[in-house]
């Protein structure tokens, strides 16, 4: 098996090995069947941010939970996965855990890609804890598919809302990658709700499909021909920074502003000058000082090689701790995700997570813009 578990103890740190170590002690006699989790999202391609960051706070969570003993004297044995941002390779990944057996799922990443896998999740009745999934075509639904972030229809209204009554934009035009249309669209289609709402115009749309073949130069001039006051890129980290770039040559002056999943520290690795100044909404305060939040963020970083966590990282820690939790109290013959609707309300590192009886959440959303390239926060939407 391929996994992250105790068949890859060469792959884990000396500090993580000692504590494997620790709870294989504590096992004693104890039923030594692992419980597997299957990982899945992209760890490759132009999502990759999400998926690593995603991947390495899955890791961290585990071997915090393998150090303290597992799950009643059970080890968790993370199973990894790249879908590719692929809802075939998806459907491939899903029939192999099946196959596998697995107790769980940790993932998927990208709304396009959940939703074509989710009559073939539902059908396997395998608990599944979507992680930066926030599609409302996802919403309101009593299947196997969970989440402890908010849907587009809450966030991105208040985006919309805050664009227009605090910050003075009355011409948005949005750009939307509809190679992940289940978000963009569902994200567009908030956002004009909570800026219409609020007294303005629809905001106007183009529309592109993420490759390496996308004329970032057009799309810029198309969009600026509109005389737009704000731009806002509702697509992956790369292509923002992409975007940036092409509209900052043309126009030094329109504000930018970008959806939550351009928010990842490669947007400012690759965008450098062309992002200063933009906003970008977080799924996370990046200024938390709490003890909570930022033993997590120096256990990550000294985990691995200094990087930040990001949104993906907190966010797959927290989908863990919750899997984690659940099979922890799950009660004889009752379904996974029965028990964390059960349970409903769990910890979390920025605040409590409260899932509802359909497995959709609540969490906070905080603006932030990039200044000396780093993401400096501002306000948190109410």
């Amino acid at each position: 098996m391929d996994g992250y578990g105790l068949e890859n103890m060469k792959q884990v740190p000396l500090r993580s090995a000692v504590g494997w170590m620790l709870a294989l002690l504590m096992l004693g006699c104890s039923d030594p069947t692992p419980i597997n989790i299957g990982f899945i999202g992209p760890t490759s391609g132009r999502s990759a941010d999400l998926g690593i960051a995603g991947r390495n706070g899955a890791i961290l969570a585990i071997e915090q939970i393998n150090e303290q003993g597992g799950i009643d004297g059970r080890l968790i044995n993370l199973i990894v996965r790249d879908d590719e941002q692929s809802a075939e390779r998806g459907s491939e990944i899903i029939r192999e855990f099946e196959e596998l057996k697995v107790d769980a799922i940790l993932g998927p990443f990208t709304s396009n890609v959940t939703l074509a896998l989710m009559p073939q999740i539902n059908n396997a009745q395998i608990t599944t804890m979507a992680v930066t999934v926030t599609s409302d075509l996802i919403s309101g639904k009593d299947d196997y598919i969970l989440r402890t972030v908010s849907s587009t229809a809450d966030h991105a209204a208040r985006h919309g809302a805050y664009h227009y009554k605090q910050l003075g934009f009355r011409n948005a035009h949005v750009i939307l990658d509809m190679a992940n249309e289940a978000y963009t669209r569902s994200w567009y289609n908030d956002y004009s709700r909570g800026f219409t709402q609020a007294g303005g115009q629809n905001p106007q749309e183009t529309t592109f499909s993420t490759g390496n073949d996308v004329n970032f130069d057009a799309i810029a001039e198309q969009v600026l021909s509109s005389n737009p006051d704000l731009v806002v890129f509702c697509t992956n980290s790369v292509d923002a920074a992409a975007l940036a770039k092409a509209i900052r040559l043309q126009n030094d002056s329109v504000q930018i502003a970008t959806s939550e999943w351009a928010g990842t520290e490669r947007l400012i690795s690759l965008g450098g000058q062309y992002v200063e100044n933009i906003l970008v909404p977080q799924y996370l305060n990046r200024q938390d000082d709490s003890e909570t939040y930022q033993a997590f963020r120096r256990a990550y970083m000294a985990r691995f090689n200094q990087q930040e966590p990001g949104f993906a990282g907190k966010i797959a820690y927290s989908g863990a701790k919750v899997l984690a939790r659940a099979f922890a109290e799950q009660q004889s013959g009752e379904e996974l995700k029965d028990t964390i609707v059960r349970l409903s309300r769990f910890e979390g590192l920025q605040g409590d997570i409260v899932i509802n009886a359909t497995g959709d959440s609540r969490s906070e959303t905080f603006v932030s813009r990039i200044k000396n390239g780093q993401f400096i926060s501002q306000v948190e939407l109410q």
